[in-house]
């Protein structure tokens, strides 16, 4: 400090204020559980993460949500239900406390990640349009039924065995090509789940192969019991911007038609006039595939338990 001028420096209130910093204990901000299964169906690992809802609680067990790619979806997910569940709580809304359970991979590397999500979560082999190509995989593609298996027969039954959660009433979260496989499910497998928050799905895969799913269960059914949430942002479609397409040409864009995919499957949906479906669909304006999903899981979750979780 200048002894002629008693007012600290900069420099010097950014030492004061920087040497109070005591170094603590590192915090959980939300308190997890993780464990692995072996999976017979998939004959792999998956790593299971477990977070608890923390807001004071009126009931002895909770409705639990499953997320795909939780490396990926898992914060902004559980950070949702925590704060929904939180100021609900407060307040006296209705939010139910939700748990959150990624079903994931021991492999924490994003890059690995990809190749185990395209061999899992894709219905059937290579369904990339030529004006995209097929990206290199190791893996393989078309485990999504495997998958389901190990979901609906291994995961569920560990989950509601070993935690405080309400049997059969679960929420399936899946972004990209984890939302293909929402919808998958949703149309092979339906009572897995009671809700499915779907966000920016793959629907163009395998030439739209969904919609030939879609068709087959209106054949054979005439209700679908489900609460379905769509989302995709307004930008997925189009070129130039924050988050630009960039690495796709306009010709794959459109080829890949994820707005309008979504859009229609919506409309076909409501036509059906299933007596048990509810379904509810949301075109983010300004968001990308990459920044959708936040915006999407909280306005999602509203739409899908704002009556408590009923």
């Amino acid at each position: 400090m200048d002894t002629m001028n008693p007012t600290p420096t900069a420099l010097e209130r950014d030492r004061s204020t920087s040497a109070r910093w005591i170094a603590a204990e590192p915090q959980q901000l939300l308190p997890s559980e993780t464990f692995w299964l072996d999976s017979k169906h998939i004959g792999d690992r998956l790593e299971i993460t477990v977070v608890l809802p923390r807001a004071p609680q009126t009931a002895d067990r909770f409705a639990t949500i499953y997320v795909l790619d939780p490396i990926f979806n898992m914060n902004a997910t559980a950070s949702a239900a925590d704060m929904l569940g939180t100021f609900a709580a407060l307040t006296g809304a209705t939010f139910p406390p939700l748990a959150v359970v990624g079903v994931g991979y021991p492999a924490h590397d994003p890059m690995s990640v990809m190749g185990l999500r395209a061999r899992d979560l894709t219905p059937t082999d290579d369904g990339f349009p030529s004006e995209v190509g097929t990206p290199p995989v190791p893996f393989g593609f078309g485990g999504a039924e495997r998958l389901l298996a190990s979901i609906a027969e291994e995961v569920l039954p560990e989950i509601e065995a070993r935690f405080p959660v309400r049997p059969g009433d679960r929420t399936l979260v899946g972004h990209s090509f984890g939302g293909l496989f929402g919808l998958y499910t949703l149309f092979h497998r339906p009572d897995a789940f009671r809700r499915y928050l779907i966000v920016s799905p793959s629907i163009w895969w395998d030439d739209r192969v969904l919609r030939r799913y879609e068709e087959q269960w209106a054949k054979e059914h005439t209700d679908l019991s489900a609460s379905l949430f769509l989302a995709v942002g307004q930008n997925e479609q189009m070129m130039g911007g924050t988050w630009r397409n960039e690495s796709f040409p306009t010709e794959a864009l459109q080829v890949l038609r994820q707005v309008d995919n979504v859009r229609e499957l919506t409309d076909k949906l409501r036509v059906r006039g299933y007596p048990s479906l509810s379904v509810e669909s949301v075109v983010f304006e300004g968001e990308y595939h990459l920044t959708v999903f936040p915006a999407a899981v909280t306005r999602g979750l509203l739409a899908l338990f704002d009556k408590g979780g009923s």
